[in-house]
């Protein structure tokens, strides 16, 4: 019968994996096989080839006759020079020791001319990939520095805006509000230009109101406290942050959130306001809800009222404690 060595398919879709196989040469690509000599998965790079080539070679001098891909793969893996060997042997025109020697010899130089050739090919990988890398990184860094030059124009076009505010209005009113929600959307950029502001203000003589509204606990508290109405120590200095003469404060996780900031608004002649009973429509939701039997703000207003009579009370008959 004619038998031919060649590929079977198998795998998915645009995902081809083959085997290579023995089979009789009437039979169907996709048919029965008589032994399967290995594999070829074309995918990787190098393509992957598993193959007996003892076998093969056993094959060929039983008659067989490869496939022109599968003669390739056959001569790729050494079965076909191993079967040219053989068949001197039997001719009697070399050793079988000789064989092996060359046959060895021969299959040692594939290999290093594989891995070689391998090694390269991830060099190459490699550097496509860093490549890529680098595009991306310095098109962003592109991107980052467009962006940024977009918010500091944004800050500085905001900062004379409020000079200009200031200007016009220090004669006629005593405080500015700002609120930093509209400049953290700038990036640092925008609290930059909002430590901008409050000094500017200041210099007008103007007494700033920091709205942040803020509302945590612990060391979190301490540091917002510090950034906002304190100092930082930094080195053996304390250097003040924002320096605002008043904040806003989120009072409902309790008084751990309120003593901080009570604390530094002591010591550096400061106040602040805590949000009691709030004007938005969701308030309700929790503000107007009984705890026993008293209105949660309530509760909230009696709690502002004694954080306020543990500060000291100014020459204009208030403590350092305010309700909004």
């Amino acid at each position: 019968m004619p038998t031919r060595i060649r590929l079977q398919r198998h795998g998915k879709k645009n995902q081809p994996f083959y085997h290579i196989v023995v089979a009789d040469g009437r039979v169907p690509r996709d048919g029965k096989f008589i032994e399967k000599l290995g594999t070829y998965n074309p995918l990787t790079n190098p393509a992957t080839i598993e193959l007996n080539v003892e076998r093969a070679a056993q094959w060929l001098k039983n008659g067989a006759q490869p496939s022109d891909t599968a003669r390739r793969i056959l001569s790729y893996k050494g079965a076909l020079l191993k079967h040219h060997l053989q068949v001197g042997v039997d001719k009697g025109a070399i050793s079988q020791e000789t064989a092996d020697v060359r046959f060895n010899e021969w299959l040692q130089a594939k290999e290093a001319k594989i891995a070689a050739a391998k090694s390269e090919n991830d060099n190459k990988l490699r550097n496509v990939k860093k490549d890529r890398l680098d595009a991306e990184k310095k098109h962003n860094e592109t991107v980052a520095a467009a962006v940024a030059a977009k918010r500091k124009a944004a800050a500085e076009a905001i900062y004379r805006f409020n000079c200009g505010l200031m200007d016009a209005l220090s004669d006629i009113v005593p405080a500015v509000k700002p609120q930093a929600a509209y400049y953290e959307n700038l990036g640092w950029e925008g609290m930059e230009m909002l430590e901008r502001t409050i000094r500017y203000a200041k210099e007008k003589g103007l007494f700033v109101i920091a709205d942040i509204k803020r509302g945590d606990i612990g060391t979190t508290a301490s540091a917002y406290s510090e950034a906002w109405l304190g100092k930082t120590k930094i080195g053996d200095e304390l250097v003040s942050g924002f320096d605002a003469d008043c904040v806003t404060l989120n009072g409902y996780m309790g008084s751990d959130a309120i003593k901080p900031f009570l604390k530094d608004a002591q010591s550096e002649d400061k106040c602040v306001f805590a949000l009691v009973r709030t004007s938005n429509p969701s308030a309700i939701e929790l503000q107007d809800m009984m705890a026993g039997d008293r209105l949660v703000y309530k509760v909230m207003a009696e709690l502002v009222d004694r954080w306020g009579k543990t500060t000291d009370v100014g020459e204009f008959g208030y403590n350092r404690v305010g309700a909004v």
